[in-house]
C-alpha cells in the first residue's frame, strides 16, 4: 500500500511541477486607444518586415506613411500613399508589408462606439546601412584565383 502512495504522489507531484512550469498562453489585451492600436500594428508590421537589399539605394533613413483603411476586425481593405520615401524599391516593400501582415490588430473602439472601419496614418521606416566590405581572406583568394586562371589558358 506505501509503495501505491509513493507513486501516487510522485506522479502528482509531476503532474503539477509540469503545470507550474508553463502557464497558460494569456492572450494579448486588445488595444484601447488609437495609440495603442498604432504601436501594436508597427510593432507587428516591424517584426515582420524584411531588409531591402539592393547596393544601388544609398544608406540612410528612409520614411514611409501610409493610410490604411482598416475593418474593425484589423483586416486592411485599402492603402494610399501619403509621403514616399524617395526610393521606389523601398515604397514598394512598404506596400507588401502591409499586405502580408494583414489583419492587423482589431480597431479600439472610439467614443463608445465600434467603428466598421477606419482611415489611419502609419509610419514605416527602413534604415539601409552601407554594404559591408569582402573580407580579407576572401579578397586574397580571388586574387589567388586569377594568376592560376590566367596560366591555365
Amino acid at each position: 500500500m506505501r509503495g501505491v502512495l509513493l507513486v501516487l504522489a510522485v506522479v502528482f507531484a509531476a503532474v503539477s511541477f509540469r503545470a507550474d512550469a508553463a502557464p497558460p498562453k494569456v492572450s494579448p489585451k486588445p488595444p484601447q486607444t488609437l495609440e495603442e492600436w498604432r504601436d501594436a500594428a508597427t510593432a507587428r508590421l516591424n517584426a515582420k518586415k524584411r531588409g531591402v537589399r539592393n547596393p544601388a539605394i544609398k544608406p540612410g533613413k528612409y520614411l514611409v506613411v501610409l493610410r490604411l483603411a482598416v475593418l474593425k476586425d484589423g483586416r486592411v481593405v485599402g492603402v494610399r500613399m501619403l509621403q514616399s520615401s524617395t526610393n521606389a524599391e523601398i515604397d514598394s516593400a512598404a506596400l507588401r508589408l502591409v499586405a502580408d501582415v494583414s489583419p492587423l490588430p482589431p480597431l479600439p473602439p472610439r467614443n463608445g462606439f465600434q467603428p466598421e472601419a477606419s482611415l489611419v496614418g502609419l509610419p514605416i521606416t527602413y534604415h539601409i546601412e552601407a554594404p559591408k566590405p569582402a573580407s580579407k581572406r576572401k579578397a586574397r583568394t580571388a586574387q589567388a584565383a586569377k594568376p592560376e586562371a590566367a596560366a591555365a589558358e
